[in-house]
């Protein structure tokens, strides 16, 4: 019996966000297409305020699918980002420069800045000043990172959260807190205590600092730093 070959050796950007979103594999996706699959239609970013709603309220062909799918692969996009940013997910692109424009060459995206872009429409990564097109993403790596269907912060967030809870994750992920990142207790209680401000809660110091050292491992509490 003859070994089963993967053919999807490489995703796009929005194949990598499929296969985050809804664990769709992109030779199943072209299979459910020949089938007859409608696809579901990519709105741009909500973000992008104005253009979002105006394409979401008045094109007659946009179903509350097609929404509800462009939300859950922006969503895939920011974890996408994130693992790409700390260097979990290698991705590769043309790199669109004055030097660059005649004979474009594929090569591996790095030196990736917190200001990373993805542009899901285009299939371009932006860091540095410098877009890359034709991005695409390795399928192995990007199964090996995204296997799970949800992290334990996930989960809770479906089934029960708080405004407390909520600023917890912000600020473990924004902070990219981890067992060898361990921000200081005071520079965190700054933060968890915008963020109350911001989540409409009123701000106190004393619980700001009990959440801060909560987040914090219990070695890295000892000397109080």
């Amino acid at each position: 019996m003859k070994q089963r070959i993967e053919i999807f050796e490489n995703c796009d950007l929005q194949q990598a966000c499929e296969w985050i979103a809804f664990k769709q594999k992109p030779m199943e996706l072209i299979r459910a297409n020949a089938q007859g699959f409608r696809r579901g239609i990519l709105l741009p970013d909500k973000s992008t305020g104005i253009l979002y709603e105006m394409m979401a309220n008045t094109r007659m062909d946009v179903t509350q699918y097609d929404k509800d799918y462009s939300e859950q692969i922006y969503a895939a996009a920011a974890k996408l980002k994130l693992a790409i940013y700390d260097g979990d997910i290698i991705a590769y692109g043309n790199a669109l420069t004055p030097e660059n424009t005649q004979q474009p060459q594929t090569v591996k995206i790095t030196d990736i800045s917190d200001t990373i872009k993805l542009d899901i429409l285009q299939n371009t990564l932006t860091t540095n000043g410098t877009t890359y097109e034709r991005v695409y993403i390795p399928f192995k790596d990007l199964k090996r990172m995204f296997h799970q269907a949800s992290t334990v912060f996930d989960t809770i967030g479906t089934r029960y959260s708080t405004p407390y809870m909520d600023i917890m994750v912000e600020v473990i992920k924004e902070q990219k807190i981890n067992k060898t990142n361990q921000p200081p207790v005071k520079i965190l209680t700054d933060i968890i205590a915008k963020k109350m401000t911001e989540h409409n809660l009123k701000a106190s110091t004393s619980l700001a600092s009990r959440i801060a050292t909560i987040i914090r491992l219990p070695e890295s509490q000892k000397g109080h730093a």
